[in-house]
């Protein structure tokens, strides 16, 4: 912390007897509105009342009365429990058509055996089977089975 020279005190003490002066002229000079000082008028006291009031809540008693609150329903009865549903699974037996390879894309095509159609199968498409086509060449194809093992596939034959 520096000095605190004759100049900085008398500065300090200028300041200080100047804001009393301005807050002694204020006190006395200067009167307040009349509605500053004063009792709380009427209109006041009816706005509070009228907050106080019942208000009209029909339109979401409505909706509460629609929306199950609870895991009753309202005439003490358990929901309806819904049938689960199940997923059958069937097998799709698929064969590999082709490979193509060309210099900006290489794919396979896969033919379903049961309905005949062919599908393209990009690479980081998945398979009838589950795994992931990673790589395709003339006569491999390089996919990741289901179970995060890699397995080369030789289509010479």
């Amino acid at each position: 912390m520096g000095k605190l020279n004759s100049r900085t005190l008398r500065i300090a003490i200028a300041t200080g007897v100047l804001w009393l002066v301005v807050a002694i002229v204020a006190w006395w000079a200067i009167e307040p509105a009349a509605g500053l000082v004063g009792a709380k008028p009427r209109g006041l006291q009816a706005a509070d009342l009228l907050a106080l009031q019942r208000m009209d809540l029909q339109t979401e008693q409505t909706l509460l009365g629609k929306t199950m609150v609870w895991a009753m329903e309202r005439d003490g009865l358990p929901p309806v429990v819904k049938a689960p549903v199940q997923t059958i699974e069937k097998k799709i037996v698929w064969s590999i058509a082709a490979t193509v390879v060309r210099p900006k894309q290489s794919y396979l095509l896969v033919q379903d055996q049961e309905t005949k159609a062919i599908t393209q199968i990009n690479i980081g498409d998945v398979l009838p089977d589950g795994s992931k086509l990673l790589q395709v060449s003339i006569n491999t194809y390089v996919v990741r089975a289901s179970n995060g093992k890699k397995r080369t596939v030789d289509t010479s034959l």
